[in-house]
């Protein structure tokens, strides 16, 4: 695992981003966030439940753990040297000596990783538009990504109510069980970011009810399945757990229909063209 920054950038899926010359939005902003979100996942760890990169290092810990389920808790820096007890014996002091060297490697490439998302961060819009948190003598040193994100939302990334309400009627919407489940939860999700924005966020409880109610309006997944869920401890229900518990119950559904891909693909279109004749 190299921490210099081409080996880094050669692993983003997006080694560049362009710079906007226009004032940063919603929805620039979140273009450029979600990318930033796709490069720091490309990089494996065990941080965070393991399954998610870096990810960890962009969201919030509030949206991390409703998104993974887990907690994302960053490498601390271990210091220049290894701290030894009192007359430590040759083998303690090996150990010692290799456990600093691991962590101190580690941290050193995760701060690696940091380095290369904020050159890419404060590269995406331009200079004027980070002059509040940009200091004169040490830059964006004592600020993390994370910071650097929610300053651009709470500064230009605003958006109105009606924006919001426009995005919520996802929520009314029928739940289509013949459709990919990730298409339903996408929305979700954005939806989820866009009510963040407006100052209105949804907490980690309100986005599994609200969910769940539309698919228990949709009527035709099983009535063991939802009644399951139901019946689940409460700290069982999270989004994590919500999406990993349907997505499975919608693709036993699928197939006991006999509901193929191609078949759900253009029952979405056939859908679209109707709306639109």
């Amino acid at each position: 695992m190299s921490g210099n920054a081409e080996s880094i950038l050669d692993q983003f899926p997006h080694p560049t981003i362009e710079k906007a010359l226009d004032e940063p939005n919603y929805y620039s902003i979140k273009a450029v966030e979600k990318k930033l979100i796709r490069n720091v996942a490309s990089i494996p760890t065990k941080l965070g439940g393991g399954n998610h990169g870096f990810l960890g290092l962009v969201l919030t810990p509030q949206k991390y753990e409703t998104i993974t389920g887990h907690v994302f808790t960053p490498h601390l820096n271990p210091g220049t040297f290894p701290i030894f007890p009192q007359n430590p014996t040759q083998p303690i002091i090996a150990q010692i000596t290799a456990t600093h060297k691991e962590a101190l490697r580690v941290w050193r490439h995760q701060q690696a990783i940091i380095k290369q998302i904020k050159n890419q961060l404060t590269n995406a819009f331009e200079d004027k538009y980070y002059d509040e948190i940009n200091d004169t003598y040490v830059g964006f040193n004592n600020v993390t990504i994370q910071n650097i994100i929610t300053y651009l939302y709470d500064r230009f990334g605003k958006v109105s109510t009606l924006e919001l309400e426009e995005a919520e009627k996802t929520f009314t919407e029928p739940f289509d069980a013949t459709a990919p489940f990730g298409t339903f939860t996408k929305k979700l999700e954005e939806t989820m970011d866009l009510a963040e924005a407006a100052g209105c966020p949804y907490t980690p409880e309100q986005l599994v009810t609200k969910a769940f109610n539309c698919i228990l309006k949709a009527q035709t997944l099983p009535e063991a399945s939802t009644r399951e869920w139901k019946r689940a401890a409460q700290a069982d229900k999270t989004w994590a757990n919500f999406k990993n518990y349907f997505a499975r119950e919608v693709k036993e559904y699928q197939q006991d229909q006999g509901i193929t891909a191609s078949k759900a693909a253009y029952n979405v279109a056939n859908a679209a063209n109707q709306s639109l004749l």
